[in-house]
């Protein structure tokens, strides 16, 4: 057989390629855009499957609820500059945000309190620079 890469070289669409049974991976390698696999119906699952970013997925046009349910991790969607607000909004939890990258000050203003992040094992220190008062500790 011959490669992906080879049959898009040649002329062949996403659509032929993707019903002649080639993976998403293949089809990443050819240079296919993530926005191409969605309009080939290849869904936000396969996407990252392909291993597509987060970046990739969402500029593609999926939402940041769709890219939570196809497993991309808040680390990544933390990467494609979307804002704590936005994952707290689909439904990830303190601990996925913390364990994302966020920053006490960025959960502190999307609604945590200290009592909530102290719980989740941020530590003193880090609440008390994020200015927290001692009333909130």
């Amino acid at each position: 057989g011959y490669y992906c890469s080879e049959l898009k070289g040649v002329g062949f669409g996403i659509e032929e390629l993707r019903v002649a049974g080639y993976s998403g991976s293949e089809m990443r390698i050819a240079g296919f855009s993530a926005t191409a696999m969605r309009e080939a119906n290849f869904t936000c699952k396969k996407v990252r499957s392909a291993g597509y970013s987060a970046f990739e997925a969402l500029e593609a046009g999926w939402s940041v609820e769709v890219l939570k349910a196809a497993s991309y991790e808040p680390r990544e969607l933390r990467e494609a500059r979307r804002p704590a607000w936005e994952l707290k909004a689909v439904g990830f939890t303190l601990r996925e945000l913390l364990d994302g990258g966020y920053t006490t000050g960025e959960l502190q203003s999307v609604g945590y309190g200290a009592e909530e992040l102290r719980a989740a094992g941020v530590k003193l220190a880090e609440l008390a620079m994020a200015g927290a008062t001692v009333a909130q500790l």
